[in-house]
This record gives C-alpha cells, sequence and structure tokens, in this order.
C-alpha cells in the first residue's frame, strides 16, 4: 500500500464529506463545509494509490502564535496502519517551519495517543468548555 501525504492539498467537498461521514461527521448543507475549507489556515491530506482521500486533518491558526488542530480523521478501512501518525508528524513540522504553536482538544480516550508527540495536558488554571447540546 502506497500513500501520499500532501499540505494543503486540494479536495473537493464531497470526498471530505464522505471521509468524515465514515465517522458519522458529516456536514450538511454542503455549502457550509466549503466555507469551513476556505476559511482554514492549512490542511494535510493522505490518498491512497487510487487518489482516493483517506486522511485529513484541518488547521485554523491565526498565523502568528497559535494553531488549532482540527478534524483529524482517518478511514476506519486504514486505521492502524500508521497514517494518523504520519498526518501529525507532518503536521508538528509543518507548524514548527512556521513557528506556530499547535493545540487540540482530544477525546478522552485519545490523551495517550497524543502524548506520544509531545502535547501535554496543560492547563494552568484554564477549563476546556463547549456546549454540546441545542441552545
Amino acid at each position: 500500500m502506497s500513500i501520499k501525504i500532501k499540505r494543503n492539498g486540494l479536495l473537493n467537498c464531497d470526498e471530505l464529506n464522505e471521509l468524515l461521514a465514515t465517522n458519522a461527521w458529516d456536514v450538511h448543507p454542503i455549502e457550509k463545509l466549503e466555507k469551513c475549507i476556505k476559511t482554514s489556515w492549512g490542511n494535510i491530506c493522505v490518498r491512497n494509490d487510487k487518489e482516493e482521500l483517506i486522511g485529513y486533518v484541518r488547521i485554523l491558526s491565526d498565523g502568528i502564535r497559535h494553531a488549532y488542530i482540527c478534524s483529524l480523521i482517518v478511514h476506519p478501512n486504514y486505521r492502524k496502519k500508521r497514517i494518523g501518525s504520519s498526518i501529525i508528524k507532518e503536521l508538528l513540522n509543518m507548524l514548527k517551519e512556521c513557528k506556530l504553536y499547535p493545540t487540540l482538544v482530544a477525546a478522552p480516550n485519545k490523551k495517550d495517543y497524543y502524548k506520544k508527540f509531545g502535547f501535554e495536558i496543560e492547563s494552568n488554571g484554564f477549563t476546556a468548555m463547549c456546549i454540546r447540546k441545542s441552545y
């Protein structure tokens, strides 16, 4: 199996939405996803030898100091093949070159995964908060 990892790779909303749907993250209407892609600072796309999108991460940034990592996803058929690790390594190199500090919010069962790459739980008195129900 060969894969291609590309920074700021071209993608269309339909193929990204299909990948997101493999994790029940698909976006409707699709115009929301188009806007999301256009307003992102960057991305990393992973494609298989058939050029199918099998991995993706989106980056939001002020371009000065901070970068927020969101929507890291690998197609279920390609998990446990170190594709997610490859994405994170490329992402960290990209951010380091731009002198941006990466930040992410990890699901409780993913904390140890991200720690392998140097991420630390650091609150300094801050608490991550969100609204998950309808308001």
